[in-house]
């Protein structure tokens, strides 16, 4: 029992770890940041192996690298599918495979959605941090045009107020109440 805890703990962090690798790389195609500096170039290392034999077969197409969409899905149903292994071991109940696939594809879109949400929060708390520890640091550089379109529709409804920028906090509440939503779908 112990065991299939620690296989199911290392198998969540591998897939949470190369989710959030496949985010950063979508977030900085969005805003056109080359990836030249060493996270850049660490998460390029990280998910070629995965989107480059992937853009062979799929190609992009409206300025969406649709490879590295089919990627993040691949990785999220296989941890699924992981999951679902590890519980066959310590469960005695047969389950039949046409009945939980549309539980698992859901469970993946889901599953996506709530790691795309962590993903944020995470930009969101470095980025503010950086801000009063390192304000020149050369991530700021990355993290601000990263977040700037999460960021810019809550400045314009909410300015800053005596030189505090609350649109971070917004955010991040916002944020935490998308993950409420999402734990409520995953449930039924």
């Amino acid at each position: 029992m112990v065991l299939v805890e620690i296989a199911r703990f290392l198998l969540d962090t591998a897939v949470s770890f190369l989710v959030f690798c496949l985010f950063f790389r979508l977030l900085m195609q969005r805003a056109r940041i080359r990836p030249a500096d060493g996270l850049g170039q660490f998460t390029l290392s990280m998910t070629n192996w995965l989107v480059l034999p992937l853009r062979r077969v799929v190609a992009g197409w409206g300025g969406v690298d649709w490879s590295c969409w089919l990627a993040l899905f691949l990785i999220a149903l296989v941890g699924k599918l992981g999951a679902l292994a590890l519980f066959q071991l310590v469960s005695s109940t047969s389950l039949n495979f046409a009945t939980i696939l549309p539980v698992l594809l859901w469970g993946s879109l889901v599953f996506l959605v709530q790691q795309a949400v962590y993903f944020l929060i995470v930009l969101v708390l470095a980025n503010v941090v950086l801000s009063w520890v390192a304000p020149f640091s050369p991530l700021r550089a990355v993290l601000g045009p990263l977040l700037e379109p999460f960021l810019a529709p809550i400045r314009r409804v909410l300015p800053a107020s005596s030189g505090f920028d609350f649109s971070p906090l917004v955010l991040i509440v916002a944020l935490q109440v998308v993950l409420i939503v999402l734990k409520s779908l995953g449930a039924a």
